[in-house]
């Protein structure tokens, strides 16, 4: 009742913030914080620019947005760390974010909302400065019709914030919640979401669809939905902040579900310095999609825990690298990451047929480096001038580096000298054919028999085996979007990984929220793990022999809504599907990790992850 009760006060304060307040006369500093001049070139592209606040503190009192009619669908305001540009503008959406850390929403606005001024209350204001988490204010802008710009005109919407230096009593901020999954089927009239019993939000949305010939299902254009709810509230400004700032849910249960996951990661954040006492959770890896969410304490079967090491990590920061797609170990612990250099997947980054729209040179950089387990140092380079878009990478036991290019749309497999041996796809023409590839994610290497699978990827949702010379031999799974989806439905096939003693293979089905398990003998999926309780999508997966078979899991919030702290990396007990035990760096957050791999011999068994957002690797090490 102590979570319940809290939100109702939450929604209690952020209606009272709706009555009629007058303002003490007070000197506001205006602060324009406005698209430089851009020029869209299509329907529904996002831009956003930021701007850093040099001030220690700055208290916000009112916004108004700066558009013309028909310009802006949209816009947002928000507070963060590290944008993605600090200077500038960037297309922002789809696979760019705005910032590289943790976001909070300041203002929002949409085009039929009017062209005022809005004035918060009384002795409210949002605190941003540098001496706070809110150091840059991102503008992101939705432009939906372009018609008025096929001219060439330029455009400079935005928003204007409205400022002070002295501290107000109360700190706003915003809760955002709204549906996870929205269907609404053609010609229905007035389709809403109640309120049930039990559950935490208390929020709806009416639809009408009577006037559509076609199914209406959520994103970020114009013939999409949009469901989004934000809860301004205000609080003493000397109080914590909220966390735990957004609820996206599917179902009244999924929303219990993750309150308990809530509970569970406070637990888990208290006891983080106990290495004796480490606290789990499991979600049940069964069919059914409302799982139940349980907490135990890690038997000694599991009684060390990874920890960062940061001597380690430290020194990968210093590299000049870019965006670290991938890492990967060898059979003598040498590890490899593969990364994309000056390269940045963006929103117009391809096509709407998948075709790379990108740099049209490649990196020129090495993208692959070698690096020594202990020291961190770099032994070897690798993959200079070959490579636009890396993706995925792994090592075999003969020490073969196997790789994917998104933008390539190929298969590619070096010698340990960085020598080619087989490429497979055809160069920059993405297909569904047995000869082309498109944005194919990671290859595992069948080391009894010498045959691979490739899981392709972004776009056709399906895993093909290849023989050793690099012929097909079976073709597995079709594309479907949807976390009650039957076996061997894919949204994302985007993690491999294999079990050489029990024959399994891992796949890790990140958009539909599971790892499904094939049994690589029969070539038929036989079970899958279910992460969808716990809103964990699987971006990368490793196999280690330890206690009897593991899986290592790393996730990513694309929207900051699930886990605005960051996620942890999760153990995957594979006799059950249960997870046994949470890990993350000892003084940051996980926020876009990309890939895992672990060592697997005898003397050693640390765990490796690439992060995109930072351009990083971590190292964790047990405890015992």
């Amino acid at each position: 009742m102590a979570n319940l009760s809290a939100f109702l006060l939450l929604l209690t304060l952020a209606c009272t913030l709706h009555q009629a307040y007058s303002h003490n006369d007070e000197n506001l500093q205006e602060t324009r914080i406005t698209m430089p001049g851009v020029t869209p070139e299509k329907q529904d592209q996002y831009f956003c620019t930021a701007k850093e606040i040099k001030e220690d503190y700055l208290y916000i009192r009112k916004y108004k947005p700066i558009t013309e009619p028909r310009t802006a669908h949209h816009m947002l305001l928000f507070g963060c760390s590290d944008p993605v540009k600090k200077t500038g503008v960037w297309k922002c959406g789809e696979m760019t974010p705005n910032c590289n850390d943790r976001t909070s929403i300041l203002y929002a606005w949409a085009h039929n909302a009017g062209y005022e001024t809005y004035d918060l209350p009384n002795d409210v204001a949002f605190t941003v400065g540098k001496a706070t988490r809110l150091r840059y204010i991102v503008t992101q802008v939705h432009y939906g019709k372009i018609d008025k710009f096929k001219d060439g005109r330029k455009d400079h919407s935005g928003i204007a914030i409205y400022t002070t230096k002295t501290p107000q009593q109360y700190r706003a901020d915003i809760y955002l919640t709204g549906p996870s999954k929205i269907y609404i089927p053609a010609h229905t009239k007035k389709e809403r979401m109640d309120i049930q019993r039990g559950d935490y939000v208390a929020a709806r949305c009416n639809y009408d669809s009577s006037k559509r010939d076609k199914v209406t299902t959520e994103g970020g254009g114009m013939n999409d939905e949009m469901c989004n709810i934000y809860v301004m509230y205000a609080v003493d400004r000397r109080s914590a902040e909220l966390t735990n700032n957004a609820c996206f849910r599917s179902s009244p249960r999924a929303i219990s579900e993750y309150m308990n996951f809530i509970q569970l990661r406070r637990s888990y954040d208290d006891d983080d310095d106990n290495d004796d006492d480490v606290e789990s959770y499991y979600v049940r890896g069964d069919t059914d999609i409302d799982q139940n969410l349980k907490f135990k304490r890690s038997t000694a079967h599991h009684a060390s825990h990874l920890l960062e090491d940061e001597t380690w990590s430290k020194i990968i920061q210093q590299l000049n690298i870019g965006q670290v797609s991938s890492v990967a170990v060898d059979k003598n612990n040498y590890v490899y990451i593969f990364h994309r250099g000056d390269h940045v997947w963006g929103y117009s980054t391809f096509n709407d047929q998948d075709v790379y729209t990108g740099i049209h040179q490649p990196i020129t950089q090495p993208t692959i480096l070698k690096l020594h387990p202990k020291t961190g140092k770099v032994v070897a380079t690798f993959g200079a001038k070959m490579f636009y878009m890396p993706h995925g990478l792994t090592v075999d036991d003969d020490f073969n580096i196997w790789l994917t290019d998104v933008a390539l749309h190929q298969v590619i497999k070096l010698d340990k000298n960085g020598k080619v041996l087989m490429v497979l796809g055809k160069r920059f023409v993405p297909g569904k054919d047995s000869h082309h590839f498109c944005k194919p994610t990671k290859v595992a290497v069948d080391e009894k028999l010498k045959n691979f699978y490739v899981a392709d990827g972004y776009c056709n949702g399906r895993v093909l085996q290849f023989s050793q010379s690099g012929k097909v031999i079976s073709s597995v799974g079709a594309t479907g979007f949807g976390i009650n989806r039957p076996l061997g439905i894919f949204a994302v096939p985007h993690g491999l990984v294999i079990d050489p003693q029990k024959r399994l293979l891992y796949i890790a089905d990140r958009e539909n929220y599971r790892i499904q398990v094939m049994a690589m003998d029969s070539n038929h999926i036989i079970k899958q793990f279910s992460l969808a309780g716990a809103k964990i999508k699987p971006y990368g997966i490793d196999f280690s022999p330890l206690n009897g078979g593991i899986l290592y899991v790393v996730s990513y919030d694309e929207t900051g809504r699930e886990y605005p702290d960051g996620i942890p990396g999760i153990t995957l007990d594979v006799s059950t599907g249960e997870p046994v035990q949470t890990w993350k760096p000892r003084h940051k957050a996980l926020y876009r990790p990309h890939d895992v791999a672990c060592a697997k011999s005898s003397n050693d068994s640390a765990v490796y992850v690439a992060e995109i957002s930072s351009n990083k690797a971590w190292k964790f090490n047990y405890n015992n």
